[in-house]
């Protein structure tokens, strides 16, 4: 029996080599899941409405995100606030 687990390509994010974190193991764990067996596929899931974005971020903050306009400062700041 397989175990149903949710994964996204998108969820590997695109750091630098050299960053402390080691993003790359996520990938490397899916493989392994995927060559092993214990996963025969993964569960896309599906976007998140702005409705629903909305309830925990301004929608300035959600469409920064979206355009890839978040800037360090924006990073740093309360994501509530409009």
């Amino acid at each position: 029996m397989s175990l149903p687990v949710v994964n996204h390509p998108d969820y590997v994010a695109k750091i630098n080599d050299d960053n402390k974190f080691p993003i790359k193991k996520f990938g490397a764990l899916a493989n392994h899941l995927l060559n092993e067996g214990i996963v025969n596929k993964f569960h896309i899931p599906k976007p998140c409405s702005i409705e629903t974005m909305k309830t925990s971020h301004s929608l300035k903050y959600i469409n920064h995100i979206k355009n890839k306009t978040l800037d360090m400062k924006l990073q740093k700041k309360d994501r509530f606030s409009n």
